[in-house]
Parts: C-alpha cells; sequence; structure tokens
C-alpha cells in the first residue's frame, strides 16, 4: 500500500501551492535583497558572503542527513572560513591621483 502517493502527496493542490509561495519568496524577493544589498556593501564584503551561502548549503545538508561530513570536507569548510576571515581584515587604500603640471603652468 503507497501511503505517499507520489510525486505531490496526498494533498497535490496544498503542496504546489506551497512549493509556488516558498519558490516566489526564495527566488525572486531573495533576489531582490541580494541586489540590493550587493548595491550598498562594498566588494569586499559581498564576496564572502556567497562563501558563507556555500557553507550554510552544506551544514544544512549534514544536519538532514544526521551526520558529520568527511575529513576532507572539513578540512575546505575550515580554509574557506580563513580565507573569508583573512579577507575581512584586507582594508582597501584610496588611490591617490595627483594632476599633472602642464608646460604653461609656472
Amino acid at each position: 500500500a503507497d501511503d505517499f502517493p507520489m510525486p505531490f502527496g496526498p494533498r497535490p493542490a496544498v503542496f504546489i501551492g506551497l512549493m509556488l509561495t516558498i519558490g516566489l519568496l526564495c527566488s525572486w524577493l531573495g533576489t531582490l535583497c541580494w541586489n540590493q544589498a550587493s548595491q550598498r556593501l562594498p566588494t569586499a564584503k559581498v564576496g564572502p558572503l556567497i562563501v558563507f551561502e556555500t557553507l550554510a548549503g552544506l551544514s544544512y545538508a549534514f544536519i538532514w542527513r544526521h551526520e558529520w561530513p568527511p575529513l576532507l570536507t572539513l578540512v575546505g569548510v575550515v580554509c574557506l572560513v580563513i580565507g573569508v576571515m583573512s579577507a575581512m581584515k584586507v582594508k582597501p587604500t584610496p588611490v591617490v591621483i595627483v594632476p599633472l603640471h602642464t608646460s604653461n603652468e609656472r
């Protein structure tokens, strides 16, 4: 006996409505928020946010599986975190433009 009819479950209308709502909010609204944040933050701050998106995805996957990541994955995560932390310490130096003197000025 199939207790959970595939692919939409016992209440397909609820499932499809929920998936459309989640898709709209996560994709469309998330993209709008990301665009606003990336325009307001300096590039040195936006880049590391992309790395943390990857780390969040890995975290959710291993939490879902109820297992720890393999050693090589943990080494990669540590390298990513160290890279992000070292990038966050970099302070951009302003470029000073010195005007050239023309031959008419004495």
